[in-house]
């Protein structure tokens, strides 16, 4: 049987360098892109591979050159060929599971080096790479517009409170909040919302839970357009709009649930929430040190500049707020692609599923 070895030429990342964002270089930790360098160790695509802690056995692919760290490792083909064949190849072999060292995981060249695999032949390679590539460049292309109408949205509220007379008011002017509960046999099965499964203007995935079966957390219900933010850790600024939200969608009672009044409307309501400035005042209200948490009237209580004239406001919600819907389908869109590529990532790689390279172009 041949080894990965056979195939692949790991080495070891290096110190990490000076970042900033307007450096062309990606630079890859153990956990994925961490910033941009102005040099790059690995000047052509390659394999990043999280070599120690946490991230031990992540995997990420690099079409072009980058910057590697050193608690992260890189993987070339010996012959040129498919290095994307070789990144799905990694990502199934599951390669956490062949770490060792209990305080510190970690993952060895050598380790990598012995793995039993028998490359696929060249037009499988191709094939593979071409199917679930498309996939992962539909996701991506996904992300970026839905990046960019959440960042055009927000442009569009500064440049409202920038050009119109304005005024404060609390947030409870805007909110109502944590006003549905769900009652015990509501519902047979939930899907439930924890905050590790939300990110920064999004939520990643959900759980679905037979009723007696759900955390005793999963207890806060939600409607369209609500709005949900972590009361613990608010520092880490998690929060997510909810579009069209299934009628058993329960979120943690580690989330404040934002409902917008009739003065302004969700989409304003995220411009809100992703305000730097809010994050911060919340992380220096929290209380507690092993897990920071604010309760909801300090969130009520925060002071928020709108336009004097209301109907601004209204007008601002009705120009922006497809926008944040349009944002959300895209991301629900990714979540189904995610879940067909990473059915069909097995089935390529273990060869129950065959591909060529010509198939997939015809």
């Amino acid at each position: 049987m041949n080894k990965l070895g056979d195939y692949l030429i790991f080495k070891n990342g290096s110190t990490s360098p000076e970042r900033s964002p307007e450096l062309p270089f990606p630079v890859f930790g153990s956990n994925g892109i961490i910033g941009n360098a102005a040099s790059a160790n690995v000047e052509i695509a390659s394999v990043i591979i999280g070599r120690v802690g946490t991230y031990c056995g992540s995997v990420f692919y690099s079409p072009t050159p980058a910057h590697v760290t050193d608690n992260a490792m890189y993987a070339t083909p010996i012959k040129s060929g498919q290095t994307q064949y070789w990144y799905y190849v990694l990502k199934n072999l599951n390669l956490h599971r062949l770490s060792h060292g209990s305080g510190q995981p970690l993952l060895s060249q050598t380790i990598l080096k012995q793995i039993d695999f028998k490359a696929h032949p060249i037009e499988e390679q191709q094939g593979i790479s071409a199917t679930l590539g498309a996939l992962d460049d539909k996701i991506e292309s996904n992300q970026r517009v839905a990046k960019k109408l959440n960042q055009l949205a927000n442009a569009i509220a500064d440049r409202m409170l920038a050009n119109e007379p304005t005024t404060t008011t609390p947030l409870s002017a805007l909110a109502n909040f944590n006003m549905r509960r769900l009652r015990k046999g509501q519902f047979d099965k939930i899907e439930y919302v924890d905050i590790k499964q939300t990110a920064h203007g999004f939520v990643k995935d959900t759980t679905l839970f037979d009723f007696p079966d759900a955390p005793s957390r999963a207890r806060r219900l939600v409607q369209d357009g609500d709005v949900i933010y972590s009361t613990v850790r608010p520092n880490r600024h998690i929060f997510a709009p909810l579009y069209d939200p299934p009628k058993n969608l329960v979120v943690s009672t580690g989330f404040a649930v934002a409902s917008p009044t009739t003065l302004g409307g969700s989409s304003f309501l995220t411009y809100i929430f992703g305000d730097s400035n809010f994050a911060a005042y919340l992380a220096s209200a929290a209380g507690g040190s092993a897990y920071p948490a604010v309760d909801v009237g300090v969130i009520e209580d925060y002071d928020v500049v709108i336009p004097q004239n209301v109907s601004t406001l209204r007008e601002y919600e009705e120009s922006t707020i497809a926008m944040r819907r349009c944002a959300h389908e895209l991301r629900e869109e990714n979540r189904k692609l995610a879940s067909l590529r990473d059915a069909l990532l097995p089935e390529l790689v273990s060869g129950r599923i065959r591909v060529r390279a010509v198939e997939v172009s015809g």
